[in-house]
């Protein structure tokens, strides 16, 4: 999906993109208010337009050093990143999961 970055974002960094089209890093609140979740393939910076994958196989997505291989997905306290470590404090990203490091 075609997006405007509203705030910066690394390279495989998880995002919530609007219905405007507008994408921001995902953290907890707005995977729970909704949006489409995509992952962007390189870095932007605020300001930028670019492509999110929406889904697909191979696709870059940037996780904490807690996260392994074959396990869901949450938000992190850090925008961008998921984790495989459940708080109560974050929220799954459901149809998401880690297959390998690279």
């Amino acid at each position: 999906m075609y997006v405007y970055a509203s705030a910066a974002a690394i390279l495989g960094g998880a995002v919530v993109v609007q219905a405007s089209g507008t994408a921001s890093p995902l953290l907890v609140a707005a995977a729970r208010t909704g949006g489409a979740v995509g992952f962007a393939q390189v870095a932007f910076s605020i300001g930028d337009y670019g492509w999110v994958a929406l889904e697909g196989n191979g696709i870059t997505v940037a996780a904490t050093g807690a996260a392994s291989a074959s396990n869901v997905l949450f938000t992190s306290g850090t925008g961008g990143k998921l984790t495989s470590t459940a708080a109560s404090t974050e929220a799954q990203i459901t149809g998401v999961r880690f297959i390998a490091a690279i």
